[in-house]
């Protein structure tokens, strides 16, 4: 046990001796330690970026923009900013005034015959009944109308869905060769970041 503990000490002080042989290599040659190898750039600013920027269009998945990172020697950061995308059509009742008023409109529309009907996310629309929701607008208007008919008050309202969507922001005016497909906007990198 005692031969163990002396050899794991011996190890732990070879590896120490190592790592400050490289250290003092560095310096002598006017490297810092911390300098990364190869033409990584390593960013200092907190935000890293100055001056004219590129922000890549879109990309819908978040690897698709790490994939195109990979190979980057300047200065650069992946960016999300969340859009609004409509994603068909809701026919609702008007936002009631609070839940319990909403959940009585709800037991009014199934007792109506609405079997789809249903209270929407409080983040969308609050104390709002969701009766249908529609890919086209001629389909919601005609639901509308028939809700309508029936003595409700239902509306068409686009359905809006928060969608991330990942840009590359790229130090500099000039896209790199293999990047240059992706439709690049120059801006002040002040703007560029969220």
């Amino acid at each position: 046990m005692r031969v163990l503990f002396l050899l794991l000490i011996l190890g732990n002080v070879g590896l120490a001796g190592l790592v400050w042989l490289d250290v003092s290599d560095r310096a002598e040659v006017g490297q810092s330690p911390t300098t990364p190898a190869g033409d990584l750039v390593l960013l200092t600013d907190p935000q890293g970026l100055r001056g004219l920027c590129l922000v890549s269009a879109p990309f819908d998945r978040e690897v698709d923009a790490q994939v195109a990172m990979f190979r980057l020697t300047v200065p650069h950061r992946l960016t999300t900013i969340s859009e609004q995308r409509e994603d068909g059509w809701r026919v609702h009742l008007p936002a009631s005034g609070n839940l319990a008023e909403a959940r009585q409109a709800l037991l009014t529309l199934r007792e109506a015959g609405a079997a789809t009907a249903a209270l929407v996310p409080h983040n969308e629309m609050p104390y709002t009944v969701s009766i249908s929701v529609h890919q086209q607008a001629r389909q919601a208007e005609a639901a509308m109308e028939r809700f309508r008919a029936l003595g409700f008050d239902a509306r068409v309202s686009p359905r809006l869905r928060e969608e991330p969507r990942f840009h590359l922001v790229l130090q500099g005016d000039v896209p790199p060769p293999h990047l240059a497909h992706l439709g690049w906007t120059t801006r002040d990198c002040a703007d560029a970041l969220p």
